[in-house]
């Protein structure tokens, strides 16, 4: 298993959020390789999309259906997740991103394809207490 450490700064984290149980779960997005070392870690996803793709191992882990993510799929189904970007900054704090197209625009309960603000303070303060590390609004 990869420790933050292991990242450089700028690396970036594409993640999900469950609002009504405070899960999330986020995986290094291979876009934004930064790793310190030569390998590149198995849990990486795509830049592009890579938040559907954490979406789907979150189904995983926690026994919810698994999407269809194959070339022939049709759009995946509207969801309850939100999707959140959390990038390493040059100070060791983690910077974080609200834009999910494939993740938060498929979910019905608001409008767009940001976090909505009251979901963004829950996201930060789990992603502190998992890193220790201090989390901002990525353009602070």
């Amino acid at each position: 298993m990869n420790s933050l450490d292991d990242w450089r700064p700028g690396s970036a984290f594409s993640g999900v959020y469950h609002p009504q149980t405070g899960a999330l779960l986020a995986h290094p997005s291979i876009g934004s390789f930064r790793f310190g070392r030569d390998e590149i870690p198995k849990n990486t996803v795509q830049r592009r999309q890579g938040h559907v793709y954490v979406e789907n191992r979150f189904n995983d882990v926690t026994g919810r259906p698994k999407l269809d993510l194959g070339i022939e799929a049709d759009r995946p189904p509207p969801t309850d997740l939100v999707g959140f970007t959390a990038i390493l900054r040059d100070d060791g704090s983690i910077g974080m991103s609200w834009l999910s197209r494939s993740v938060s625009g498929r979910n019905e309960s608001f409008p767009g394809v940001e976090t909505p603000e009251h979901l963004r303070g829950p996201i930060m303060d789990q992603i502190r207490k998992a890193t220790n590390r201090r989390v901002l609004p990525h353009n602070e």
